[in-house]
């Protein structure tokens, strides 16, 4: 029963059972066992409530943070896809030209005419693989990339193309030839692995071929740095040029053998020994 006018206000809570509860400073405190009880479980409602609330929060916010991740991830997937793609079709186009060119009965000393400006801008569209690699866009390693990149790029832009003597002779078709047979494989085994639909032959192809077409076309372009040299002696304005151009040859003494047993390992990687049959 409540009685006005006092300090202290009581309540009946139960037949014959009296609580007293004060109220000071507009404070509610409580003055029996049950009353703190009664408060303690209120309490520990409202935190449980706060935790739920910061739990579901941080739920959210990480819900999309993965979204997120997951949104550029597949933005990256999408630009490898259209990048490697264009790049088979590309080397495609360079190896019709080149076959067109000896169909005609036009012959190696035509061969840059039919190929020079595509070669020019689909060789030099493969730096942004080393570029991939340095981002972590793709797992190759960088070095291996940086050599395999350089070397074309060298030879093409520095040897093959300034003198006609490099570019109409034989040697010049045949490592065209090779990058041509060697790159239309490799993009096309990438772009179709973002999809998860490389089929196995086309794996093998890319991942064996090169056992034959490295040593070919590498060796075209040792061959064509060599004879180049003479023509570069008289045409680099200063000596620290010819320098270069020697050692970039003695680059490739390391660089062959390098690379050739890191393909050896990536065929083993990716295609592995055949399982022997178990015996009967």
């Amino acid at each position: 029963m409540y009685r006005p006018g006092r300090s202290e206000a009581t309540r009946v809570a139960e037949p014959g059972v009296r609580r007293k509860e004060t109220v000071t400073g507009g404070a509610f405190v409580p003055e029996t066992p049950e009353d703190a009880a009664g408060m303690s479980a209120v309490g520990d409602t409202s935190d449980k409530m706060t935790h739920e609330s910061s739990t579901a929060s941080a739920a959210a916010t990480n819900t999309a943070g993965k979204r997120g991740a997951s949104a550029g991830m597949s933005a990256v997937k999408y630009y490898l896809f259209v990048y490697n793609m264009s790049m088979a079709l590309g080397w495609t186009y360079i190896l019709g030209s080149l076959g067109h060119c000896y169909l005609n009965g036009s012959g190696p000393e035509n061969a840059f005419a039919y190929v020079g400006f595509a070669l020019a801008v689909w060789q030099t569209g493969a730096i942004f693989e080393v570029l991939h690699a340095a981002f972590g866009f793709v797992r190759s390693p960088v070095i291996s990339t940086f050599i395999q990149v350089l070397s074309r790029v060298y030879v093409y832009w520095l040897v093959a193309r300034p003198f006609p003597q490099m570019h109409q002779s034989p040697v010049f078709s045949s490592m065209v030839f090779a990058w041509c047979l060697a790159e239309i494989p490799r993009y096309l085994t990438y772009a179709l692995s973002l999809t998860g639909t490389a089929p196995q032959p086309l794996v093998w192809v890319r991942y064996s071929g090169f056992m034959l077409l490295y040593p070919l076309g590498a060796g075209s372009e040792i061959v064509l740095t060599y004879l180049s040299l003479p023509l570069q002696r008289e045409a680099l304005p200063k000596p620290w040029m010819y320098v270069v151009c020697i050692l970039a040859l003695v680059c490739y003494v390391p660089g062959l053998p390098y690379m050739y047993y890191y393909m050896l390992r990536q065929r083993k990687k990716q295609i592995g020994k055949p399982k022997k049959p178990k015996a009967l």
